[in-house]
């Protein structure tokens, strides 16, 4: 039981914490698939900024260095001595320009100002001469075929070239030109030459190991690539400002495009996908860990939680499992406030309830509700426990059936109510007179009472003073009401193991006695004797004959044929049972029915007698229509079962028999005890179509009223008048007044046990319908009754 308890309370902790981590374990799920979405959405935003940023720095250095310069380009062409120069310049005689020096003294300071000005210069439109720092003079150089000239030309602002390659020093190279402009017009440029390594060092330290620049200009011409990610991004198409992911054979790159203003030179700042999405991986991996830790924290939190808040339910199930066990008292956890308690407490309530109605049922089981004593099923037990008891220390058991005479009368007559109260007179006089530590007494059934008495062998003769004892006392009248009642009692006694082996051989016994002593007179006592014996064993052989009779096919159905008066023809026959046994032949059904009665066997052997009536009435109603009915007798038993007329009514439907051509025996005996109930299953039997005949008429005492409450279609006036009418012409009168009677009130009349032709002639006379009876036919079996109306047809 410890181990089922164990697998209970495991079962319950098991459920539960799994309800609970499948709760947490979503509530997790939800917040680090929540957090993580945020996480990355906001590592994507920031890796945006990033690229974002760090183009815009490298576009915004670049174009301040631009500006810078132009600005300087700028100045040197609003100097005046710079208009003076070009002014007065003369392709042939640069050097005797008297501004030549002072120019060329100013715009070589500010080369040397800055490592990223390769050369200043100044160029004069229409003499095709242009002057450099430090001294340099290029004659009939074409302003028209630099690559700034037309752009140059076009702009009265600072204008900026193309990247080219210097044809001096072959180095990547960007012209800063600004027009030098007086009130006659445009006369030349001054220029500033940069090349594009000076740009370099600021961009190396602006790119990262993983984040790499490409620098576009206007055109699509490569300015800045380290990376070589203008063979990836240079024919792309980038929005300027948005973050692409670019697809390469390296994986996959996020970019980011703007444009430096004063170029329009595009800055692409790019990163591998993997690189900036490392850190949301880790962070996954991060919350995988944290949730795995998470989900065992919990789990264990859940089983300490549960394992303190069920602590107590092992006990309180063993407690549950051991309710029904009296006496045993619930102790668990009923000081506890929680729900736990609350069971535990509501268990409690249930185990004493419990108690109480197993008590309470075992009383009922054990005892009589009337006179408060033991009852058949207690007394047996005892019977086999003093058997026992006997066989192990040589004592003797003797038991005595105690029946108080004529009983029924009283009930008939002052009531059921005043006869109870005198059965528990008589049982309270039994226990206050013979109960001692060797006595037994119970209730059996009804008016009938047993004593069970242990003693040894040598009281055995005392027996039958203590039993004239006991007899003399009983016999005393009783006061019930205040009037007294005189009864008498009969005894019927048998000892163990001198008349009987076994319980149900001694109960047998002592009934034998009891059943002897009535048919002798009654007010006695009877001891089982040996001429006793032989009516046990018979009823014993009977009893375990008939367990087989029916599956043996020894049970048979006789027919005795009815003659109908007026017209000199049989028309109907009475099914008689009778038991072929395979060793003593026929037997009567009044020696075998009791022995079924008793042993309980009458139920099976009342079903097949109605079944078997109903199939071979059928057989014979379509040989022989001229015999218009089948009479049937029904006992007591069947009568009071409420489900008879379906049962009856399923047979006739199954084997196609009229109703109208069944009809039910009762005799008045069968419906004396329950008239109400006998009542409702006659009509209920009618109104299938069923005949009801009211069997052995005369031969009890309310005839007349059972006439009046009963729906009866005939008489059948028993044999004991019909067979006296010869000797004694008072009989004639009855006999005769029954037939007018019967007339009057519209029913037909049978006449039963008839066996001379003087009985005959008187029944013929007085118009009674049918006779039966050994003149006409005695009992026949079913192909012999069959061959007998083939002759009489013959």
């Amino acid at each position: 039981m410890g181990r089922k308890v164990k697998d209970v309370k495991t079962g319950l902790t098991g459920k539960v914490a799994v309800v609970m981590l499948v709760a947490v374990l979503v509530v997790l799920l939800l917040l680090a698939a929540v957090s993580t979405e945020r996480y990355e959405n906001y590592l994507l935003e920031h890796i945006e900024h990033e690229l974002l940023l760090k183009s815009e720095l490298t576009a915004l250095d670049i174009s301040k260095q631009l500006e810078l310069n132009g600005e300087i380009a700028r100045q040197l062409a609003k100097r005046p001595l710079t208009a003076d120069f070009l002014a007065v310049a003369d392709g042939n005689g640069i050097a005797a320009n008297p501004y030549y020096s002072q120019l060329n003294e100013a715009v070589t300071k500010i080369q040397e100002s800055s490592e990223g000005i390769g050369s200043v210069w100044v160029s004069h439109t229409e003499e095709r001469f242009l002057i450099a720092d430090h001294g340099e003079q290029l004659v009939e150089t074409a302003p028209l075929q630099r690559p700034w000239f037309e752009e140059a030309t076009n702009s009265l602002d600072t204008t900026y070239s193309r990247p080219y390659t210097d044809l001096l020093t072959s180095k990547p190279t960007v012209s800063v030109i600004h027009p030098v402009i007086d009130q006659e017009g445009r006369l030349g440029f001054v220029g500033l030459d940069i090349y594009l390594e000076a740009i370099l060092p600021v961009l190396d330290s602006i790119q990262s190991f993983d984040q790499q620049l490409l620098i576009l200009s206007e055109e699509g011409d490569v300015i800045y690539d380290p990376a070589r990610l203008g063979e990836v991004l240079n024919n792309e198409d980038l929005p300027v400002g948005e973050v692409q992911q670019i697809s390469t054979a390296n994986g996959l790159l996020l970019a980011e495009r703007v444009q430096v203003p004063t170029l329009n030179w595009s800055v692409i700042s790019a990163i591998p996908a993997s690189v900036a999405l490392e850190p949301i991986e880790e962070l996954r991996s991060f919350s995988l860990l944290v949730w795995l830790v998470g989900v065992v924290a919990v789990l264990l939190t859940i089983l300490a939680v549960l394992k303190y808040l069920l602590r107590e339910i092992p006990v309180l199930l063993h407690d549950i499992s051991k309710a029904e066990v009296p006496g045993h008292q619930i102790s668990a956890a009923l000081s506890r406030g929680d729900e736990v308690g609350a069971i535990a407490r509501a268990v409690k309530r249930l185990a004493e309830r419990i108690h109480e109605q197993v008590a309470e049922m075992n009383y009922q089981a054990l005892y009589d509700n009337l006179t408060d004593m033991p009852n058949r099923y207690h007394t047996e037990e005892v019977i086999t426990a003093a058997i026992r008891k006997a066989e192990e220390s040589d004592q003797v058991v003797a038991i005595a059936f105690l029946d108080l005479d004529r009983f029924k009368q009283i009930n008939d007559i002052s009531g059921h109510t005043f006869g109870d109260e005198l059965l528990v007179q008589f049982s309270q006089r039994l226990r206050n007179e013979f109960m001692t530590d060797e006595t037994f007494i119970g209730r059996f059934s009804g008016d009938e009472f047993i004593l069970v008495l242990r003693a040894t062998v040598e009281d055995i003769a005392l027996l039958h003073l203590h039993m004239k004892e006991l007899h003399a006392r009983l016999t005393e009248p009783y006061e019930v009401r205040g009037q007294l009642v005189y009864m008498t009692a009969t005894i019927g006694v048998s000892v163990y193991p001198y008349d009987a082996a076994n319980k149900e051989e001694l109960l047998a016994a002592a009934d034998t006695a009891l059943s002897e002593a009535k048919e002798a007179g009654r007010d006695r006592i009877l001891f089982f004797g040996d001429d006793m014996k032989q009516k046990v064993a018979a009823r014993n052989s009977i009893e375990r004959g008939l367990r087989t009779a029916i599956d043996n096919d020894e049970l048979v159905l006789h027919f005795q044929p009815q003659l109908d008066l007026a017209s000199g023809r049989l028309n109907g026959v009475e099914t008689l049972l009778r038991w072929n046994h395979p060793v003593q032949g026929l037997i009567s059904p009044s020696e075998f029915i009791p022995v079924a009665e008793q042993s309980g066997q009458i139920t099976s052997i009342d079903e097949w007698v109605m079944e078997e009536s109903i199939r071979l009435g059928s057989d014979l109603l379509r040989q022989h229509p001229e015999i218009g009915t089948v009479s049937v007798n029904l006992n007591v038993r069947q009568l009071h079962d409420h489900h008879l007329p379906r049962k009856i009514e399923r047979l006739l439907a199954f084997y196609g028999y009229p109703p109208e051509a069944l009809e039910i025996e009762i005799t008045e005996s069968v419906i004396v005890d329950r008239i109400n109930e006998a009542r409702r299953t006659l009509y209920a039997l009618k109104a299938i179509g069923i005949k009801v005949a009211l069997d052995d008429f005369g031969s009890g005492y309310s005839s007349l009223n059972y006439l009046r409450i009963l729906p009866v279609d005939r008489l059948k006036i028993d044999r004991t008048f019909i067979s006296r009418m010869a000797e004694e012409p008072h009989m004639q009168a009855i006999v005769h007044t029954v037939i007018e009677l019967a007339k009057a009130l519209d029913m037909k009349v049978v006449a039963e046990g008839v066996e001379q032709d003087e009985e005959l002639a008187l029944l013929k006379s007085w118009k009674a319908e049918s006779v039966q009876g050994y003149l006409v036919s005695r009992p026949l079996p079913f192909n012999d009754l069959l061959r007998f109306l083939a002759a009489r047809k013959n």
